[in-house]
């Protein structure tokens, strides 16, 4: 029984890292559209002064928001999914927890790739021009 409990959490984690995956590449794809929709906005941040770092910070700023959006919807998720499993799976001997640190570090973890995902496209809006910017159509 715990050998099949073990295999059962090495998928579980398998299809989390996959998840993570896809979830990063999807905000890197997401902030990416939104750098090219927003040109314009962008050319008329660059007219009225604003700096290449304030340009970066906020599209660094909107991807770490999709991210911590995302991160309160899946713990009540998870928490739910957990006392599902503990219903329907027959009484072992030991017993299931959800240790008040995991969402944490989830959040840790959240944090710290909606940062590397959100970088790429944020360098990519603050190093256009003004000009460039304002001829996109």
């Amino acid at each position: 029984q715990a050998d099949a409990l073990l295999s059962v959490g090495l998928v579980f984690n398998v299809a989390s890292l996959v998840m993570v995956a896809v979830g990063g590449i999807g905000l890197l794809a997401m902030l990416s559209i939104s750098v090219v929709e927003r040109r314009r906005e962008i050319g008329v941040m660059r007219t009225t002064g604003a700096s290449t770092g304030a340009i970066a910070r906020l599209f660094l700023f909107e991807g770490i928001l999709v991210g911590i959006a995302a991160w309160l919807l899946s713990v009540p998720l998870g928490y739910g999914i957990e006392q599902l499993l503990i219903q329907t799976l027959p009484p072992a001997d030991f017993d299931f927890t959800y240790p008040l640190t995991l969402p944490l570090l989830g959040l840790a973890g959240m944090l710290v790739l909606t940062g590397l995902a959100s970088l790429g496209p944020a360098l990519s809006a603050a190093r256009q021009t003004a000009s460039s910017s304002l001829r996109y159509q």
